[in-house]
């Protein structure tokens, strides 16, 4: 029995999804970073830099949230969406830290902990933001 190939044309959909999902989250990353440098420049969050940390982090998932919708997935905003999305965010939140603590506690090397919670969240992230969140 013949294995059936999904057309070329549906792979490259994928990785083109996969490639804007990554440049997304490294856009996030920085918004997240800058955000935060500016505000703890600030009086009030001088003396709170986790009340900054806390604002700058919605940030970058409220950049998500919309670069993703209408960029990566083409999919729009609504309201549906957004609570889909701020779902699939403390699903990833939870699992990230999770793999993390197990991949530390295993190796004891931080940096391969935070590479192996980031491998984690950003496939199984795309994949629940592509099937669920934004189907279309």
């Amino acid at each position: 029995m013949a294995e059936v190939q999904p057309p070329a044309s549906v792979i490259g959909k994928l990785l083109a999804q996969a490639v804007r999902f990554g440049l997304v989250g490294l856009l996030n990353t920085f918004v997240d970073l800058a955000l935060f440098s500016l505000l703890v420049l600030l009086p009030p969050f001088a003396a709170l830099p986790a009340a900054a940390k806390a604002l700058s982090f919605l940030a970058g998932v409220l950049n998500s949230y919309v670069l993703n919708a209408r960029w990566t997935f083409r999919a729009g905003t609504s309201p549906r969406t957004l609570v889909r999305f701020a779902v699939v965010s403390l699903m990833m939140l939870g699992l990230n830290v999770l793999a993390f603590q197990t991949v530390l506690t295993t190796t004891a090397s931080k940096p391969l902990a935070l590479l192996a919670a980031t491998a984690a969240t950003f496939g199984i992230g795309f994949v629940l933001n592509r099937l669920w969140t934004f189907r279309s």
